[in-house]
């Protein structure tokens, strides 16, 4: 509960990326690892986003697991029944951009947004106000790359979303939070905008993403309650075991 993570597999090669929560993986020949927000294991001990991402053998997945991570929580905060809400987008966000922040990534959170956008486009707002709220500094490049998203979005019931005025509300809510002296960071414009849109790409053009996992809880009576979920026809099924 609260956990956000991803598992990318390449052949024999496993990549878990956590960006909310902590997950435990049990590894052959090292054991049982414990990796908290912002850490990754390739199959070793646990290490940060920043590292992955700045590994040229794990950026590529490293990018692609956060991007899954943003689109994940965005379809399922969509719903407002599974316990998802805006304050995990807000988390995920963060952390992503803390790793971005410290790989020198510029461009990894406006990619996570747009990523984010494709898979869930009637939450583009939403999405660009919590990526802008963690990192207002790319407020710019991620209204540019989520209103190229929303174009290109297959679905055609999507509404026109002012995501400009999405940015400058999380630029608000991120000085609202700057009580450490941080300047003051201003306002994106149109024009502001329009420099990056040639710097921006639009990753995954056609995101689909489904969720389907099936967990086992322990209840205090020591009886357990097995729980299959599964977002693409909104299956909630629940049973004791």
């Amino acid at each position: 509960r609260g956990t956000n993570y991803t598992v990318s597999v390449n052949g024999q090669d496993v990549l878990v990326t956590v960006v909310a929560g902590v997950v435990s993986v049990n590894i052959p020949d090292v054991g049982l690892v414990n990796l908290n927000t912002g850490q990754v294991t390739t199959g070793g001990q646990a290490t940060s986003l920043s590292a992955a991402l700045g590994d040229s053998a794990t950026a590529a997945t490293t990018r692609n697991a956060l991007q899954a991570a943003a689109a994940a929580v965005a379809s399922l905060s969509e719903s407002g029944t599974d316990g998802v809400s805006g304050a995990t987008l807000d988390t995920v966000m963060q952390t992503i951009s803390t790793a971005a922040t410290e790989s020198n990534d510029e461009g990894l959170v406006a990619s996570v947004a747009a990523a984010a956008v494709t898979a869930a486009p009637s939450s583009a707002t939403a999405i660009v106000r919590s990526a802008a709220k963690a990192a207002p500094n790319s407020a710019a490049s991620i209204v540019a790359a989520s209103e190229a998203a929303l174009a290109s979005s297959q679905d055609a019931g999507a509404p026109e979303q002012n995501l400009l005025d999405a940015a400058n509300d999380g630029i608000e809510d991120a000085n609202a939070a700057a009580d450490d002296g941080t300047p003051v960071i201003e306002d994106v414009t149109t024009d502001d905008v329009e420099e990056v849109v040639d710097e921006v790409e639009v990753p995954n053009d056609n995101v689909t993403v489904i969720i389907s996992a099936t967990f086992t809880i322990r209840l205090s009576g020591g009886r357990f309650l097995t729980v299959t979920i599964n977002n693409e026809n909104d299956d909630a099924v629940v049973a004791l075991a």
